[in-house]
């Protein structure tokens, strides 16, 4: 082997020793084993082959051997480096271990490596590698990567082959050779900057890349310039601005050569003067100031005689006022000179008339009048006389207007001229302030930019309204200063300069103290190549400027940088890109030091997890030239990265799981090849992809205006369709707002269909609209779309049905012909008795239908002042976490009391544990430990899915990517069997957490749209019902969609209006609607739905709280009650007191009062008899007969019972009186009904995140192959069953509502009526169908002819867009939510963890993943501290 080295070494350029560049870098390597032998180790002296057994002195590195592949990689922080050779020290005795390693220089952390490869150590050579071996490489790169994936063997003493899995031992490595931009030994001499990018080789000074000359040619070792120069320039290294390139050249000579050869750059095509009397003329157009004179003559060129040049400022005569120069020439002549002038002179000696002179090149060095500095890439002062000096730029020929000064800047009338310098007089004025605010710690540099503020020798102060601004620095004379604010209070402060003794005045700016304070950032974790963005969140804590912020984050051994980038600020956020960790490992702290003197802590962990790895495809990733086109990436840890992005494309790559990522690929860049390379960024690790551009489709446009019929679909031709590009990849646009769904692709061909009802269009025929094509970054116009009148449609439909109706005529009389099915006519002859039933209901109907839309119309007005009664956040997140409970006692409301002594050991043990709970892995594990069959109660699983849901809101990121990787398992794990079923159940913690996810990020949506619609249902429901006759004791009314909530009996009533006095004292009277035959709780409680109308049920006085007394009347005053002295008895029966049993008028005066226990007031009926208030609550009590009252065996009852003898046969069944009021209410209802379903499934309003739920869904099928019937099961299960049904069911989950007995049953058939909506099995009814299959018979299959075409238009969500919903709902839900984190966390170790804590412990151990991580270790950590104060308590 070390032969071999030899060969290579002397194959190649003789390399002159550089600098090691080890200590200007970082060391990073696949693992470490034992905590031994870090990467750090093969940088750090000393230089031996030494390993060491005790970690303090381990010299060496040392991967874990059950790395697939093991790999070492230096990263230098500089950026490039041109490595002339590596040199490594390999472990003493064990250098066999290294065999078939490779050594990469690259510019990318891709493992494996994909840069060059400058060694490859052969795997069968029988000549190990040397303890120490030394690699010429000359290779450019950022990074160092030492990488074996193959290990390596040896022979043992009993002659077996013994196998190693591959190792990485490196005790020292030494990498030679120069950062960018410099060479020679110890890389102490610059690049010359004629070489491009100013990179050059470390042994000669050589350019790597070429330079400036022309046609790129230069002296490989010298970097002059051979043929001449480019760009305007000249001299040597064509390092030089040229005059002479833009000039005009004239002559008087012989000559057959054109004169332009004279000042084209070419060094090599000369011009030959010949004559007794010749000159050359070079006009540069303006007078400038010239430095030097370049002249190239060829080899033959006349020596003798006085060569000479002349600068004159007159065209074609040299003679006066003109400078001479005499000179030898050589071939490459440096004539230096300081003068002003426009026109140049050469002048040959005068010879005989067969004078030779051969001039190749006239460079004129210097600058144009308004320019200066090297390459003239600087302005001169505007009021400069004449050009200005080229090096300092100061106006050498005077100045204009009056001005003074060495730049002409300076008011004559304001200045003095001293000695050296000038000396203001004038006040100084303040102009502009940078930056104008900084915390009230100080130390902020702050820039001042005024008039008459200063030079370096006068005496200068600034203060902000007496604060001092310490290390006054003058910047520019005059005009620019800096100062270092002092510390202050926190105040807007005046600003204040002083020139000696010249204080300025106050001006209209000002400088801002602010108390910067930090709460949180996103997200928790990171990889370990860094340069994920994270956002962090506080108060006061944007400040402008650069280089103002030091942000880390830190763990109890080190810290890693997050470095602020600029123009990302608001006053409530920053946002900074972490460093490179070597390791996995929590940073506990995050700290924030901002102007050096303000120091912000948070004790909050950031997770560094390991960087994803790729799978490499073979197959070719085709592309269209414009871009725009998806492709997918495949490999591992997606989800730990931050933003995954491709150059030259804005838009992010979507995560659909941890395993792809999906990109949209960058526009082909121009004369370039096909077959081009782009760079995936995953944060700090990148990856070339190479894509092949195809040619772009094409489209034909339609002929004329297209006319459509509503039903068929259209087609769009074109050519190349399918050339990169994915079917998915397309969208067609039909007007403003419509889609054209169900598309077909095929290379040649689109077919797709239009809506059905015309989109909105900006044309003057509203049935005319455009069609457009979009892929990729295409937007192709097709033409006009003309949607057909729909009276020819109707007809051909009306004639279609009508063909249908004879042809199912003919069937069905075949059938009954033939087949004698007497079942079939009984079912069609029931369907269509519903049918006429249903419409002779609706026509008798309107009278009341118009009354009940009356009064729900007066409820919808009041909420545009009252607004709908939400509830607030946390009490809908407690409704829905833990139905059934009482809100105010829930323990996560309030700390967990405990006593000082074990605070700390409590609050280390939390602290512990919700580090554990912030990892997505361990929360993994944890829920698929309890998730195990006879592991928990269906009851437990529910609990711990809610606790655990509490700890994760306020990270909603987190909580998704739970979610989605439970999701993926179960999808993974299951049978097509199980899959069809997968989501109808909610017996598992995974879909348990999936609905509390869904159901707690859908307040902003609920509150802003959808609710309105759910609470105008509800009223809806609530007002028709009570229209008509309610039984006060079973709830039981007459208008009814619940069959067996019917009141099966005949109720004869009236309707009354009272005119309700609120607290007998007001002027005011509200109308309230009442029937005569409504007790008195149900007469109170319509007076307190009118009067306090919309307002939330917690403000709504109760009805024992309030009595209803009527005013008018012969016997005066008096109080109404349920049951009283007057009550109806009869056999034991206690008959509750109505209107009708009062006699109370229609409009008559009645008072409503609040109830006062102290004050005792004798009224006609208060004989000293026990009176009662029942409402509907009390009916469980009055049913089971254990009430307390006056005789604890009466019963209570309202409305009379239905006497047997007028009950028929078909009646009791199911009669069709009773069907006729199921129907009539149902009719009441429906307008309200479609409106609420509608508005639920209008794809325009669905949030964020429940489009990309929906959208992830399609993606997992897709993945997992799952059949299309089964994916639209997942979906309607998802949003009908789990997010919106609950919410039409139980109202009061969202809103501040007391929902009434009878209302109930009805809300639930509602829910039932909509998820039946979305199911896919056949709808059919028949006698036996539940009543609300036979209520809704027509209304379920028009509800689900609109469920298809509202899922295919949600439209996608980008995960941009999908990160920054969650975030806010996250800030909203920490802003909203007061739930305890400290019960939260002791309520799921006591009730779960400490309780299954064997069982778990032993699965984290047993899982791939979390043994990785030492989950099982961590969690004992946890158990060991809880037991402790178990023990101590």
């Amino acid at each position: 082997m070390l032969l071999k080295l030899l060969i290579i070494t002397t194959a190649l350029l003789t390399v002159t020793a550089q600098q090691n560049l080890t200590p200007l870098g970082k060391a990073t390597q696949s693992s470490s084993y034992d905590q031994k032998g870090k990467a750090e180790n093969a940088v750090n002296p000393p230089i031996s082959n030494y390993f060491g057994n005790d970690p303090k002195w381990t010299l060496c590195t040392h991967t874990s051997p059950s790395d697939k592949a093991a790999w070492w990689m230096f990263h230098f922080s500089f950026g490039t480096a041109y490595i002339t050779d590596i040199t490594i020290y390999y472990r003493e005795k064990f250098a066999n271990r290294m065999r078939g390693f490779k050594l990469y220089v690259s510019n990318t952390t891709i493992i494996p490596p994909s840069g060059s490869l400058c060694y490859e150590d052969p795997v069968n050579d029988t000549d190990l590698p040397n303890i120490t071996q030394s690699i010429p490489c000359n290779q450019l790169g950022q990074y160092v990567i030492y990488y074996d994936n193959t290990g390596s063997y040896h022979i043992d003493k009993q002659n077996k082959t013994v196998y190693y899995a591959p190792i990485v031992e490196l005790c020292y490595v030494a990498i030679t050779g120069c950062p960018k931009n410099f060479w020679g030994r110890n890389c102490s001499q610059n690049c010359s900057e004629n070489c491009i990018d100013q990179h050059c080789y470390p042994e000669n000074g050589s350019c790597v890349w070429g330079c400036h000359c022309l046609d790129g040619i230069c002296n490989a070792n010298t970097t002059d310039c051979i043929d001449g120069c480019m760009d305007n320039r000249t001299g040597i290294d064509c390092n030089k601005y040229n005059l002479a390139t833009d000039g005009l050249v004239s002559l008087e000579s012989i000559s057959n050569h054109p004169a332009s050869q004279v000042n084209d750059g070419n060094f090599s095509s000369c011009f030959h003067l010949h004559g007794r009397k010749i000159w050359l003329q070079i006009d540069i157009k303006r007078r400038c100031t010239v430095t030097e004179i370049f002249i190239v003559f060829r080899a033959n060129t006349t020596k003798e005689g006085n060569h000479t040049i002349y600068a004159s400022n007159t065209n074609g005569s040299w003679e006066n006022e003109s400078i001479s120069k005499q000179f030898e020439p050589s071939e490459l002549t440096e004539i230096k000179i300081n003068a002003s002038f426009r026109y140049l002179f050469y002048v040959p000696p005068v010879q005989d008339p067969f004078l030779a002179v051969d001039v190749c090149e006239i460079g004129i060095v210097g600058c144009p009048p308004t320019q200066f500095g090297p390459l003239c890439t600087k302005l001169c002062p505007v009021n400069c006389s004449g050009p200005c000096d080229l090096e300092t730029g100061h106006c050498t020929y005077g100045c204009l207007n009056g001005s003074t000064g060495d730049t002409c800047e300076l008011d004559p009338e304001c200045f003095d001229r001293a000695v050296d310098n000038y000396v203001a007089k004038c006040i100084p004025e303040i102009y502009k302030v940078n930056p104008l605010s900084g915390p009230v710690n100080g130390g902020t540099l702050v820039t001042i930019i005024g008039q008459f503020i200063g030079q370096i020798n006068d005496i200068i102060s600034v203060d902000f309204d007496g604060i001092p601004c310490h290390n006054v620095t003058v910047q520019i004379p005059y005009t620019s200063l800096t100062c270092v604010t002092g510390k202050s209070n926190a105040s807007v402060k005046n600003i204040y300069v002083s020139v000696n003794g010249n204080k300025s005045v106050s001006s209209s700016l000002s400088f801002s103290y602010k108390k910067p304070t930090i709460s949180d950032f996103t997200p928790k974790n990171g990889i370990l190549s860094g340069n994920t963005t994270v956002t962090i969140t506080g108060q006061n804590i944007s400040f402008e400027g650069q280089h103002r912020y030091n942000i880390s984050f830190c763990s109890e051994t080190t810290c890693i940088e997050c470095s602020a980038f600029q123009n990302t600020f608001s006053s409530q956020n920053i946002k900074c890109k972490t460093g490179i960790s070597d390791v996995s490992q929590n940073m506990t702290q995050l700290l924030v030091v901002i102007d050096e003197l303000t120091v912000l802590t948070l004790q909050r962990t950031f997770l560094y997890l390991p960087d994803p790895t790729f799978t490499l495809s073979n197959e070719s990733r085709k592309a269209q030239q414009s871009g725009g086109a998806t492709f997918k990436i495949r490999g591992e840890g997606f989800n730990n990265v931050g933003e995954i992005t491709v150059d030259r494309v804005d838009k992010p790559c979507d995560v659909p799981e941890d395993t792809s990522a999906v990109c949209e690929t960058p526009t082909k860049l121009e004369n370039q090849s096909n077959s081009q390379t782009v760079y995936v960024r995953f944060d700090g690790l990148t990856l070339p992809v190479t894509i092949d551009y195809v040619d772009d489709p094409t489209f034909e446009k339609f002929p004329g205006v297209y006319k459509y019929d509503k039903e068929s679909s259209i087609e769009i031709k074109g050519t190349n369709i399918l050339n990169g590009a994915q079917p998915e990849d397309y969208s067609i646009q039909i007007g403003l707002d419509g889609s054209c769904i169900n598309l077909y692709i095929t290379m040649q061909l689109i077919t797709c269909l239009p809506p059905k009802s015309v989109p909105r269009t900006n044309q003057t025929d509203v049935n005319t609209v455009y069609v457009i094509v979009f892929v990729g970054r295409i937007k192709a116009y097709i033409g006009d779309l003309k949607y057909q009148e729909d009276v020819k449609i109707l007809a051909i439909i009306v004639g279609v049905l009508a063909a249908a109706l004879i042809t199912a005529v003919v069937i069905g009389i075949s059938a009954v012909v033939f087949l004698r099915k007497k079942k079939k006519r009984v079912m069609k002859e029931f369907k269509m008795e519903l049918m006429t039933r249903e419409e002779m209901i609706r026509k008798a109907s309107r009278e009341e239908f118009a009354d009940a839309q009356m009064n729900i119309r007066d409820i919808k007005s009041d909420l545009v002042t009252t607004r709908v009664p939400f509830c607030d956040y946390q009490t809908y997140v407690l409704h829905l976490l833990f139905p059934n409970q009482d809100i105010k006692s829930n323990p996560l409301l309030h700390d967990s009391e405990i006593t000082d002594d074990k605070k700390t050991r409590i609050k280390s043990a939390m602290e512990k544990f919700e580090i554990l709970l912030s990892n997505k892995l361990f929360l993994k594990s944890l829920v698929q430990t309890l998730d195990r069959p006879n592991m928990l109660t269906m009851q437990e699983k529910a609990h711990f899915s809610s606790v655990l849901s509490i700890s994760l809101l306020g990270n909603m990121r987190l909580f998704f990517e739970l979610v989605h990787c439970l999701l993926v398992e179960i999808i993974r794990a299951s049978t097509k069997k199980q899959q069809k079923s997968l989501f109808r159940r909610l017996d598992s913690i995974t879909m348990r957490l999936m609905v509390n996810w869904l159901q707690t990020g859908l307040y902003k949506q609920l509150t802003s749209h959808s609710g309105m619609q759910l609470f105008m249902l509800y009223k809806a429901v609530q007002t028709i019902i009570e229209m008509a006759p309610i039984d006060a004791l079973t709830a039981n009314s007459k208008n009814t969609i619940a069959e067996e909530k019917l009141l099966k009996m005949r109720i004869e009533h009236q309707t009354l209006t009272l005119q309700i006095d609120l607290n007998g004292n007001s002027d005011q009277h509200y109308p309230v609607k009442v029937l005569d035959c409504d007790t008195i709780s149900q007469v109170k409680q319509k007076c307190c739905a009118q009067i306090y109308k919309n307002k939330p049920a917690s403000e709504i006085p109760h009805n024992d709280e309030l009595s209803l007394e009527r005013q008018e009347g012969k016997a005066g005053k008096l109080t109404l009650n349920d049951i009283d002295n007057t009550s109806d008895r009869n056999n034991g029966l206690v008959c509750l007191n109505t209107l009708k049993h009062y006699t109370v008028s229609d409009n008559c005066r009645m008072a409503l009062m609040y109830k006062h226990i102290d004050e005792e007031e004798v009224y006609a009926n208060s004989s000293g008899f026990r009176t009662e208030s029942v409402t509907s609550e009390d009916i469980t009590l009055l049913v089971s007969g254990n009430d307390e009252g006056e005789d604890s065996e009466t019963q209570k009852w309202h409305l009379p019972n239905l006497p047997d003898d007028i009950k028929s046969n078909r009646e009791s069944d199911f009669g069709d009186i009773f069907l006729n009021r199921l129907f009539h209410t149902k009719l009441l209802l429906t307008d309200y009904i479609d409106s609420t379903f509608e508005g639920l499934i209008d794809s325009q309003s669905l949030s964020i995140s429940i489009r990309y739920f929906l959208c992830m869904l399609d993606k997992l099928g897709n993945d997992y192959k799952i059949e299309s019937d089964v994916l639209q099961a997942w979906k309607n299960e998802c949003y009908a069953a789990r997010v919106w049904a609950p919410l039409i069911g139980k109202p009061d989950i969202l809103f501040d509502v007391n929902v009434p007995g009878h209302v109930e049953p009805c809300l639930d058939i509602l829910r039932q009526v909509f998820v039946e909506s979305f199911t896919q099995t056949a709808h059919k009814v028949n006698k036996e169908s539940p009543p609300q299959k036979l209520l809704f018979h027509k209304d379920i299959p028009r509800y689900r002819k609109l469920i298809a075409p509202f899922f295919v238009r949600v439209e996608p969500v980008n995960d941009k867009e999908f990160w920054s919903e969650l975030e806010e709902i996250s800030n909203t839900q920490k802003a909203e939510l007061k739930f305890s984190r400290q019960s939260t966390l002791h309520h799921l170790y006591n009730l779960f963890i400490g309780k299954y804590k064997s069982e778990i412990i032993d699965d984290f151990e047993d899982m791939e993943e979390s043994k990785d991580l030492q989950f099982a270790n961590k969690l004992e950590e946890v158990v060991d501290l809880m037991e402790e104060f178990s023990s101590d308590s």
